[in-house]
Formats: structure tokens, sequence, C-alpha cells
């Protein structure tokens, strides 16, 4: 009985973890769409309404950062899960 309930538990965890891989991939997919609008639109923009262009580097590569270390998260999170399903199965085969 522990190791099918250790079992549920390993498949949940990582079905969360994937969830988080999903969703750590459709913000980098909205920051990175978001980020080429902007340089995009910046051709048509006036000149005195422009951010620096140093500013933009700057937050795209903290917002890259942060899905870095969201996406390792997530990965380490599917990780264990799978972890704990395969121990409860080879517990089941004892």
């Amino acid at each position: 009985m522990a190791s099918s309930a250790a079992a549920r538990w390993g498949l949940i965890v990582f079905v969360i973890g994937i969830l988080l891989l999903l969703g750590v991939f459709f913000l980098s997919y909205r920051m990175f769409g978001f980020a080429a609008g902007q340089l995009v639109g910046s051709e048509t923009t006036p000149v005195g309404s422009l951010k620096p262009i140093s500013h933009l580097i700057f937050t795209s590569l903290m917002k890259l950062g942060f899905l870095i270390v969201m996406g390792y998260m997530a990965s380490l999170i599917a990780g264990k899960g799978l972890a704990l399903l395969k121990a409860s199965r080879e517990e089941a085969k004892k």
C-alpha cells in the first residue's frame, strides 16, 4: 500500500514539475515576443520618448536570468517526482 501511495505522489510531483516547465516556456515566449515588439516599434517612435537600449538589455538579461532559475527549479521538481516514482516501482518489485 505504501508503494502505491508513493507512486501516486511521485506522479503528482512529476506532473507539477512539467506544468511549471510549461509555464516557464510560456513566460519566455511572451517575454521575448514583447522585447522583439519593442525593438520593432522603436523604428517609428520619436527619439525623445525612447528608453536607452542599455535599459532594455539590462531588463531582458534580468528576466532571462529569472527564467533560467525558474526552469532549473521546475526541472528539479520533475526529476524528484520521477525519482520517487522509480523508487516506489523498485520497492514494489521486492
